[in-house]
């Protein structure tokens, strides 16, 4: 072998040896400033997380729980209500609507059954159509404000028929109570004035001559249950005082 050709192989074997330490070296991590970027897809920026595509700050945003404004126009919470019109916005600041089937001022009551709606036209008890207009319990003649109703007139002198609808008949209904028909007669057995006292019972007719006790005699002279100075009309009679 020439001498030459010797130095060459060995020139080459030498090479290949230092390309393989190259390639050891592209294997090892990199202990630089690499950093791996989080891009759009998953940074704190637009499409998730805080970003705007998802996130309490992006144009989406979230839904405001609640009317938070009661008097700028405005339906906030975006539930088809605004301001006043808003359960979330009862408060003495909202007038009652007596109409709207809402407190609006926060006060338990609702429309008619608000005392603030007393005065309202959608509120007033019409008298002869069998409901409750104002809210108040009573149904037509039976309430107070139709008691001077043509519609409410009872018909004192006729002790069966209730005229007016309110569960009372003749005497027996308050409108009757200054009617002279139904003064107490104090020697007929009927309750004419319907207080539930008859004839001398009845302390209407305490005065009247058929109904006064003697005190001393033993007997229920006024037929009132009472004898004698158990009698309350004889309270203050001499033989009755300790």
């Amino acid at each position: 072998m020439r001498p030459w050709l010797g130095l060459s192989l060995g020139a080459l074997v030498a090479l290949g040896a230092c390309m393989n330490d190259f390639d050891q070296f592209d294997s090892v991590p990199s202990t630089g400033t690499t950093s791996t970027s989080t891009g759009d897809g998953g940074s704190a920026g637009d499409a998730t997380s805080t970003g705007g595509g998802g996130g309490a700050g992006g144009s989406g945003g979230t839904p405001v729980v609640g009317e938070t404004e009661c008097a700028d126009g405005i339906d906030n919470d975006l539930d088809g209500l605004t301001d006043c019109a808003d359960p979330d916005c009862a408060s003495p600041a909202c007038l009652e609507v007596c109409n709207d089937g809402i407190d609006n001022d926060g006060d338990g009551e609702v429309d008619c059954f608000d005392l603030t709606c007393a005065r309202s036209n959608f509120c007033r008890e019409i008298c002869d159509d069998g409901i409750d207009n104002d809210g108040d319990g009573q149904v037509d003649c039976a309430d107070l404000y139709c008691y001077r109703n043509n519609d409410c007139r009872e018909t004192c002198w006729d002790d069966t028929a209730d005229d007016n609808d309110n569960g009372l008949s003749g005497c027996f209904d308050f409108q009757c109570t200054d009617f002279g028909g139904c003064f107490e007669i104090c020697n007929d057995g009927i309750d004419n004035d319907g207080d539930g006292d008859t004839d001398c019972e009845d302390m209407r007719c305490w005065t009247h001559a058929r109904c006064q006790e003697d005190c001393t005699d033993g007997r229920d002279d006024n037929n009132n249950g009472h004898i004698d100075c158990q009698d309350v009309s004889c309270f203050n009679h001499p033989a009755c005082r300790p």
